[in-house]
């Protein structure tokens, strides 16, 4: 056998025996414990309270037997003819405070015999007292009542008889009680001593035996010091392992936080850098519009109109879908009317199914809400790509709508649900759980009718999550799909509905906003233009020569007058010599950008010797980003335009602050 099996069946031994010792030791400490702690908490209160019984007892029989003796000597002192009224007050007074005094020894007994009786129940020797005390009782209350009224000495002897016997089996009781209690406390303190003896001489085994086991553990200890040394080591080792992978890890993190802010500032640049050459084509297909053209011309623009349309919304969809994987969606909820948004999507795909001959329909539970707290833009994105989806795959038959709101497990809460049916092809069981990821298409065959992306379901369910909520589909073949939307329902306040609502974009996939209209400044409707020489009604800055020519073009075209600075320093000193009702403002130029150059002109035209009021400035920028137009609004432009700028959008701006133009 090992030495190290024989050392653990010794030190095993040894602590069994140690083990063994201990618990009879402690096993006689706790009865010791137990004896003085019945000691302690009955025997001895049992004591006292005996006492306190005792003493209550010997008052009541003594205090009644002097009332006795006072009533007595009064009758005799009566009978004698002894006068005087010092004395009659002086033993009414005794007999009071006697009768006092039995009532406190009574008192005294029955609260000694209800502690007694809790700390030793009701048994045969609280009855026992009991039986006792209330002869006592009985016999001091019939000899008080009998010489309250008259001295009749044989009566008298009779009842003080009683009352002796009654004192003397009553005090012989308790003395017995006392001296059992006090043997029984005897009793237990000498067990409780011998327990304590026995007790030592068990921890002196235990001492003995627990020294063997520690000269067993002692040689254990040293070998398992050794092996701690090594583990030690090898712990060390595996510390500076982890050390180095958090590192490598907080390395990692941060590498992730650079380039999440590096695809930020990307997709801003490519935003801007793509959206300006496309200002341009957009732009002077505007313009070839309003100009003579054949009828193949036409049709040709008409061509190029539609691809740069559609080569916009790719862009936008894509800008969209990088900035939901980068978890940067920038959501505005606000009060909306549900009816009114659900019905405007409708509104925008009703052309095309009257051409196919589908019929479509919005139906609204009664328990859909009026209002709902919702990002309008966002959730009418969604809406028309799914709206927009059924009627382009629908060829005949039916599209509904249905709205209602009730309670939902998986939010956890009160939800708004959007469902869209419709009588398409339908999509293969395989396709649906794929129907919802990016570049995915439930036909992606070189045949397919439809072209696409296949981004749209993938940034409608990227927004929906954003906003809390889901998106799920269920489908079958040549029967059709639904298409259910599902948000959280958050109350708004009827008196809400008393604002008009005004929505930065128009719904569609992933297209941005044309415009967010605010109301106009009081400068802008309040100052009269007084017309001077060197005048013009529009000012339009912008470093991108095309730009900035496609924005005059179309301000021209619109019948305005205008003039162009092609940078902000330019535009400056144009300011400050012509007179503007309006500032075309591009945000990101070199050297001065927008937000810059409209101090610039603020503080050019305070300083004039003049008064002369700082004209509205409208933000122009090809940042489509809501964060851009609010940053402009906030900083004092009283509208933004998203480029590539169409002729409705600028017109409905100049209209609104400009007025029709002149003749």
């Amino acid at each position: 056998m090992p030495w190290r099996m024989q050392l653990a069946l010794v030190a095993a031994f040894c602590l069994l025996a140690f083990a063994g010792f201990a618990g009879l030791g402690w096993q006689r400490i706790l009865e010791g414990q137990r004896a003085a702690e019945r000691i302690q908490t009955v025997l001895l209160p049992e004591i006292t309270v005996l006492e306190e019984m005792h003493t209550g007892a010997l008052e009541v029989i003594s205090s009644t037997n002097e009332v006795i003796l006072i009533r007595v000597i009064e009758v005799h002192l009566d009978h004698l003819g002894i006068d005087g009224e010092d004395r009659e007050e002086t033993e009414e007074e005794e007999e009071e405070q006697e009768l006092q005094q039995v009532a406190a020894g009574r008192e005294k007994f029955l609260a000694g015999m209800q502690h007694f009786t809790a700390l030793a129940g009701e048994g045969p020797m609280s009855r026992q007292i009991q039986v006792r005390w209330n002869a006592v009782e009985t016999a001091s209350g019939a000899i008080l009542a009998e010489t309250a009224t008259g001295i009749h000495i044989q009566r008298v002897d009779e009842l003080r008889e009683d009352l002796e016997d009654a004192e003397i089996a009553m005090m012989t009781l308790l003395s017995d009680l006392i001296d059992q209690t006090t043997a029984a406390n005897f009793r237990n303190l000498e067990a409780a001593t011998a327990t304590v003896q026995e007790s030592a001489r068990f921890f002196t085994l235990v001492a003995a035996v627990g020294t063997l086991t520690l000269i067993g553990f002692a040689l254990f200890t040293v070998r398992s010091l050794r092996r701690r040394e090594s583990l030690l080591e090898d712990l060390q080792a595996e510390t500076d392992k982890t050390a180095a992978a958090l590192e490598d890890a907080e390395h990692a993190r941060n590498e992730a936080i650079r380039l999440s802010q590096a695809k930020t500032e990307f997709l801003a640049m490519m935003s801007h850098e793509i959206r300006t050459p496309m200002n341009g084509v957009i732009g002077m297909l505007e313009l070839m519009k309003d100009t003579d053209l054949t009828g193949e011309q036409e049709e040709f623009v008409r061509i190029i109109d539609g691809s740069a349309a559609a080569l916009l919304t790719v862009i936008n969809d894509i800008l969209d879908l990088t900035r939901i994987q980068a978890g940067r969606v920038d959501l505005r909820p606000e009060p909306v009317e549900v009816k009114e948004l659900v019905c405007s999507v409708a509104s925008l795909v009703r052309a095309t199914t009257k051409k196919k001959g589908i019929a479509l329909s919005v139906d609204f539970d009664e328990t859909a809400p009026r209002l709902a707290q919702l990002d309008p833009v966002r959730m009418r994105q969604v809406l028309t790509n799914i709206v927009g989806n059924a009627a382009k795959f629908t060829d005949a038959g039916s599209i509904d709508i249905s709205v209602w709101s009730s309670h939902c497990k998986t939010l956890n809460g009160p939800a708004l649900y959007i469902a869209v049916n419709d009588t398409g092809p339908g999509i293969e069981d395989e396709k649906l759980a794929e129907i919802f990821d990016a570049f995915t298409q439930s036909d992606s065959s070189l045949s397919r009718r439809h072209e696409g992306t296949g981004l749209g379901l993938s940034i409608a369910k990227g927004l929906i999550e954003a906003m809390g909520g889901f998106v799920s589909v269920t489908s079958r073949l040549e029967v059709g799909s639904t298409f259910t939307i599902g948000v959280p329902l958050i109350a708004v306040a009827p008196e809400a509905d008393g604002e008009d609502s005004q929505t930065a974009a128009s719904g569609g996939t992933g297209a941005a906003s044309d415009a967010l209209p605010a109301p106009a400044p009081a400068s802008a409707t309040a100052v009269a233009p007084t017309a001077p020489a060197g005048r013009v009604d529009v000012l339009a800055v912008d470093d991108n020569p095309t730009n900035l020519l496609v924005a005059e073009k179309l301000v021209e075209s619109l019948g305005y007058t205008v003039a162009t600075a092609a940078g902000g320093e330019e535009a400056l000193q144009i300011a400050r010599r012509t007179e503007f009702d309006l500032i075309l403002m591009d945000l990101q130029m070199p050297e001065m950008d927008g937000f810059q150059t409209m101090e610039a002109i603020r503080r050019a035209l305070a300083e004039a010797g003049e008064y002369r009021p700082m004209p509205p400035v409208v933000a122009m920028t090809a940042h489509a980003s809501r964060i851009f137009a609010e940053e402009s609004l906030e900083r004092g432009m009283v509208e933004h335009l998203s480029k590539p700028l169409t002729k409705p959008a600028l017109a409905s701006c100049l209209e609104r602050y400009l007025g029709a133009p002149a003749d």
